[in-house]
């Protein structure tokens, strides 16, 4: 499985590509990967389970209807039913060097890991971002049977 590189870019540091991962079981991901902080605004908000996929997608949903005028945005959001995720999605269009025509690709970054780190714990959004792509690539690969002999 490829290593996951984080990029610095002018605008953002932090920052880690995640071309080809769901949106929502990313804000899932990075919801059940955080805890809740002892404030009562946070608590008064919090669920006492995980949040699924398809709860995350409602909220990128709204979401989405919210800030439709921001440019290449998935999502931007603060806190997540009472868990601070502070990071948000961007796009970006990079040109693929070893293309021989030279088009440029849909890249998909998640900016402002290191806010998200400094609630979650160090490092802690690259962990899951590789757990969310280990998972994705053990369903893709093929399982291995050794043949039974007799």
């Amino acid at each position: 499985m490829p290593e996951i590189e984080t990029t610095e870019t002018t605008e953002y540091y932090d920052t880690l590509d995640v071309t080809g991962i769901d949106p929502a079981a990313l804000l899932a991901a990075l919801h059940n990967n955080t805890e809740t902080p002892n404030t009562d605004v946070c608590l008064a908000q919090t669920i006492d389970r995980d949040l699924t996929v398809e709860e995350a997608q409602v909220i990128l949903d709204k979401d989405m209807e919210v800030t439709e005028s921001k440019e290449n945005y998935y999502f931007f959001t603060d806190y997540v039913l009472g868990r601070p995720i502070k990071a948000m999605l961007r796009d970006k269009y990079v040109k693929d060097e070893s293309d021989p025509l030279g088009r440029y690709f849909q890249h998909i970054y998640l900016v402002r890991c290191n806010f998200y780190d400094r609630d979650a714990g160090e490092g802690k959004a690259k962990a899951v971002v590789e757990q969310l792509r280990a998972e994705a690539y053990n369903l893709l690969a093929p399982n291995v049977v050794t043949p039974v002999t007799s």
